[in-house]
């Protein structure tokens, strides 16, 4: 009997010094745990989707080809803070919709350090209808509600996500839990707050939530190679984990 959770936030060999599952290997796990879809959401591009595509269609499973894309508020700001968000393509037109986004991320007036997309880019993607076709899935803790939420509270947070749903009607409030505390501020969050205040704002705004497994690795024998990989890209000490990290 197949499972009704699949994999909407993976990470490929093709998120360069993050992600490290093959695409091949990925589908074959998903299959095996009688899984019926699987994501790729590569960091900033679709280099995948194609692999994917193919992958999956072997396997008889479907495929959401995706990206999780970096944002800022206006791309014209070389010092803006990146944040991250999760978009999924549903068919056709939204998968070119995001090879679009894509590309223009990759273009010289968009590009500083790494490929970013700002509110003009998606609030144009809505204004030609493309959005009807993508989910938006909020995002990891390096999105831009849960930095609103740690650092600026439960509105600001909010004011967030009701911008996004603004622009996408297929918008899910992502949670994820992988037991994971931080100091903000001189204040502790733990993943299980995050979540908490994550779902009663999507209550509040009658969105649908979406658990998600910020994944970057395909078997947790995987696990030390990427902690390895992570703390030779970034130099890390050497007791500091490879993930999660802010890539």
């Amino acid at each position: 009997m197949a499972t009704e959770f699949f994999h909407c936030h993976t990470h490929s060999e093709f998120s360069p010094l993050d992600g490290m599952g093959k695409i091949p290997t990925l589908v074959e796990r998903a299959a095996h745990l009688r899984q019926e879809a699987l994501a790729i959401t590569d960091h900033g591009l679709m280099a995948g989707s194609f692999q994917l595509y193919k992958e999956a269609k072997r396997r008889d499973l479907i495929p959401f080809p995706g990206t999780e894309a970096y944002l800022v508020p206006n791309v014209a700001d070389k010092r803006a803070k990146r944040s991250h968000v999760t978009l999924l393509a549903l068919n056709l037109n939204g998968y070119r919709g995001l090879v679009a986004l894509s590309s223009l991320t990759h273009e010289r007036s968009h590009y500083h350090h790494r490929p970013r997309a700002d509110y003009a880019a998606l609030a144009s993607m809505h204004d030609a209808g493309v959005t009807n076709d993508i989910a938006l899935l909020t995002g990891c803790f390096y999105s831009e509600p849960v930095q609103a939420l740690v650092h600026h509270g439960h509105a600001a947070c909010r004011a967030a996500i009701e911008r996004y749903a603004s622009w996408f009607p297929h918008t899910f409030v992502e949670l994820q839990h992988h037991h994971i505390a931080r100091e903000i501020n001189g204040v502790r969050w733990d993943d299980a707050q995050i979540v908490e205040a994550l779902y009663d704002i999507a209550g509040d705004l009658g969105l649908p939530v979406i658990v998600t497994q910020d994944a970057h690795v395909c078997y947790q024998s995987d696990m030390a190679s990427h902690t390895l990989m992570k703390q030779i890209a970034y130099r890390t000490p050497p007791d500091e984990a490879g993930f999660p990290g802010d890539s």
